[in-house]
């Protein structure tokens, strides 16, 4: 236990299956719907710590975790970040499976937030996953992983030239590709952020999702950013908890 972020929240520290947790809730906290969120590449469970707090005052238990290679899950082999966005589902699902026991947390009541690297942790999870959520939001991330550039891999939570060769890296975006499985995507609730001034996730990548999602999913808003990069800017963060909360019963 670590103690209190402020007067209301209090920030715990946990390994679920060896995974490195931070549980985020509020003292009042019974049974509340979960939040769990996932990191970019160079990223940890950290970088969300201060916007988890706004989560957690408005009335969600939020679940911070290290994604495979990453913060205190260094391993001794280079882990490729797409490699560590799909060993996430399972990670996810082990997480899930913990929490379905907590008299704390609504275990039907899932949301799933993530940036660049842990966004394609998401449309992964949405593609192979064994759970539905009830809500996604993405960050800078493109569905289609055979349009992701290589980002490199890690090596003791430390940033380094790709660990595979182009076609091993090709081959493991080709079969483990969340387009495959478009067909699950369709009722799921996600809101989607793409920054137009983007250079790692262009917004052609977001745009042609679009055309084919929209088709079949009237609960799938797109937030287009003209001056925004990469990371989420303040006008797409302010929409994030309306738009969980219009689904969260």
């Amino acid at each position: 236990k670590m103690g209190n972020i402020d007067m209301d929240t209090t920030i715990t520290h946990r390994l679920i299956d060896d995974i490195p947790v931070y549980e985020m809730y509020s003292k009042e906290t019974k049974l509340s719907p979960i939040m769990i969120f996932l990191h970019e590449h160079e990223g940890s469970k950290e970088q969300f710590i201060d916007e988890a707090t706004v989560y957690v005052q408005a009335g969600f238990f939020c679940v911070l975790f290290d994604l495979y290679g990453y913060g205190e899950r260094t391993v001794s082999e280079s882990v490729e970040s797409i490699e560590s966005a799909v060993i996430a589902s399972k990670d996810i699902d082990l997480l899930l499976e913990y929490y379905r026991l907590s008299p704390y947390v609504d275990s039907e009541k899932v949301i799933l937030y993530g940036h660049s690297m842990g966004g394609s942790a998401i449309w992964h999870y949405l593609a192979y996953g064994d759970k539905t959520p009830l809500a996604v939001v993405v960050c800078s991330s493109a569905v289609d992983f055979t349009k992701v550039e290589d980002m490199g891999s890690v090596l003791n939570g430390k940033a380094q030239e790709p660990a595979w060769d182009e076609a091993t890296y090709r081959d493991y975006c080709r079969n483990n590709n969340p387009v495959n499985h478009l067909e699950r995507f369709e009722k799921i609730p996600m809101l989607v952020y793409q920054g137009m001034l983007d250079t790692v996730i262009l917004p052609t990548y977001t745009q042609e999702f679009e055309r084919n999602i929209s088709r079949t999913n009237k609960n799938a808003t797109f937030i287009y950013d003209e001056s925004g990069g990469h990371n989420a800017t303040g006008m797409f963060l302010n929409r994030i908890i309306p738009f969980i909360k219009s689904y969260v019963r």
